[in-house]
């Protein structure tokens, strides 16, 4: 299994090798939940890391807008391995719908807002509450 976080680009290659089954649904859910969680991270905590950093980092606040639409898009194919496993009867408990579907929503809230036309019409003040309010 520790092999399985090498490389994120690995997912689609576990269910060639391990099936479209249960085992290979899993593995490739592993895989683009981790890949995620680092893009994530990336469009969280990129500014304050390029504060800490320096200069040197300076693309990781510059970019984290792009690091978060990546994270969506990445996350995009991590839901869909979960629609996947639901459609080969291998459904999770309704506990996990409960706990990741409402932060799932928020994301593509803020992917929807991410464009400048609509953050203009939102307003500053209410898009800087709706951002916040949805990283925190």
């Amino acid at each position: 299994m520790g092999d399985l976080t090498a490389r994120p680009s690995r997912a689609a290659g576990r269910v060639p090798v391990f099936g479209a089954g249960k085992l290979g649904t899993g593995h490739a859910l592993q895989i683009s939940a981790r890949f995620s969680f680092l893009l994530f991270w990336l469009a969280y905590a990129g500014g304050g890391l390029a504060l800490l950093i320096g200069p040197a980092a300076g693309f990781l606040r510059r970019h984290g807008r792009d690091f978060g639409l990546a994270f969506a898009a990445a996350h995009l194919v991590h839901i869909l391995l979960v629609v996947w496993l639901c459609w080969i009867g291998a459904t999770p408990r309704i506990g996990v719908f409960i706990f990741f579907v409402p932060p799932a929503v928020v994301v593509y809230v803020l992917v929807r807002f991410s464009i400048p036309t609509l953050q203009q019409r939102l307003g500053r003040t209410r898009w800087t509450v709706l951002r916040t309010v949805a990283m925190t």
